[in-house]
């Protein structure tokens, strides 16, 4: 059978989580690739690859846009 190809872990780290202007939880992640970092909340689009689907207390679950390779991040993780 054909070796399935899974996507590769999603390497984002969560910094910290904020409670914006609005009352909707914003989420400070990171890339330790690169160093870019990236502010999103639930259903915002991250570095045109991830989709952040779920901000919580202290956690945050992203994965690819087509919905592949979900991840909790949780803080300090």
């Amino acid at each position: 059978p054909p070796k399935v190809e899974w996507p590769p872990p999603i390497a984002l780290k969560l910094v910290t989580i904020l409670d914006g202007p609005d009352g909707r939880r914003q989420a400070n992640l990171k890339d330790p690739a690169n160093g870019s970092t990236f502010v999103a909340m639930e259903g915002s689009i991250v570095d045109g690859r991830y989709k952040v689907l779920k901000v919580a207390q202290r956690s945050v679950v992203v994965s690819y846009l087509d919905g592949t390779g979900q991840r909790t991040l949780t803080l300090g993780g």
